[in-house]
């Protein structure tokens, strides 16, 4: 670490005020922690509802922000797997832990071990800051929420765009209502590495991307008024049917979708009940919740308490660095905004208007 390292952070000191840009203490690493000099910082929709609606804000002043890509500037005691050096990308689990240290919007956090994946060469620092928030979530709606299966075993041989073992897939039907979202897009491609045929609503200038990258086998454009016939028709035509869905954007109009999807396959007796996962808070004012349908909110956070095992199977395991370096897993497109933490307020507002296909990241 260079001897006059400067740590600037945007500080959120009360609800609704705009980013404040300060200086604090480079932090050491502790027991299993690694010091990770941010180059690139992601930024979710949760980060401007925390900022304007104070969603899950325990205190301030307070530092928010999740998504980390970086280099290893110095390793804590018992830090056998990784060294300085090391290109990697984060989890800031401020967003539980509530360790200011460990918060994303600064040039240097800390970081768990297990939080931490290794970046390999073909995968730049900004599109490493588009993963740990979106391939949590993920894995958690999937492995967790809806209790598939993991994927056996990484493959040998990644598919190539446009092919067709990208796409066809003898596995059961995931729906993804909302596949062009940095969410979807990581649910997408962790459904079809565990074996599922994919289905997936998008606006229509993301099909190509969705179905041709990805792998998803079905696209939908979600403006369609005839969005759920053509989805319940798609499944029809393969003999199968659509008995899990995850809701990447979960708006009331995307839920209702969703459920209505789900409620064409409900079958009267059946042991199991047709299976969807929101990443929002169901809106009880304005949605019936269906006693038909088993419903639960996904929490990426599961990954660094209840399932810790998903998080060494995806980071400690190096399968996610794997993929990245087979192909198998693509990281979203993004948006670079620059200016370190003075760039984190402009970066904020723009996912606040709204963004599609792409995320949005802070060259720092």
């Amino acid at each position: 670490m260079a001897p006059n390292a400067v740590n600037q952070a945007a500080i959120l000191v009360a609800q609704g005020a705009d980013m404040v840009v300060e200086e604090r203490l480079v932090p050491s690493p502790g027991p299993d922690e690694v010091l990770i000099r941010n180059r690139a910082v992601g930024v979710n929709p949760a980060d401007w509802k925390r900022q304007r609606e104070g969603l899950l804000i325990p205190f301030y002043p307070i530092i928010i922000g999740t998504d980390c890509s970086g280099v290893i500037e110095a390793v804590g005691p018992n830090v056998t797997t990784r060294k300085p050096g090391d290109r990697v990308c984060a989890y800031a689990d401020a967003f539980y832990s509530q360790k200011l240290d460990h918060a994303g919007f600064q040039t240097y956090i800390l970081s768990n071990i297990h939080d931490t994946a290794v970046l390999p060469d073909n995968v730049s620092f900004y599109q490493g800051a588009t993963l740990p928030t979106a391939i949590a979530t993920g894995a958690a709606a999937l492995f967790e929420t809806l209790k598939l299966p993991l994927p056996s075993e990484f493959s040998t041989n990644p598919p190539t765009s446009g092919s067709k073992s990208m796409s066809a897939s003898p596995g059961p039907i995931l729906l993804v209502w909302g596949g062009a979202s940095s969410v979807g897009m990581a649910t997408i491609q962790l459904a079809r590495l565990a074996g599922c045929t994919v289905y997936t609503t998008a606006s229509r200038k993301h099909h190509a991307y969705l179905s041709e990258e990805l792998g998803a086998k079905v696209v939908v454009d979600y403006r369609s008024p005839t969005v759920v016939d053509e989805l319940v028709a798609a499944a029809q035509r393969e003999g199968k049917e659509i008995l899990h869905v995850v809701d990447a954007i979960s708006t009331v109009e995307t839920l209702a979708n969703s459920v209505e999807v789900l409620a064409k396959f409900r079958r009267e007796g059946a042991e199991a009940k047709p299976k969807l996962a929101t990443v929002q808070p169901w809106p009880e004012k304005q949605l019936v919740l269906p006693r038909e349908i088993e419903v639960a909110m996904v929490r990426g956070d599961v990954l660094w308490h209840s399932r810790r095992d998903l998080a060494l199977w995806l980071y400690r395991d190096e399968t996610l660095a794997k993929w990245l370096q087979s192909g198998e897993f693509k990281p979203s497109p993004y948006r670079v905004v620059k200016g370190g933490a003075a760039g984190v307020q402009e970066a904020i507002d723009i996912v606040a208007k709204g963004v599609s296909g792409e995320k949005v990241v802070i060259e720092w």
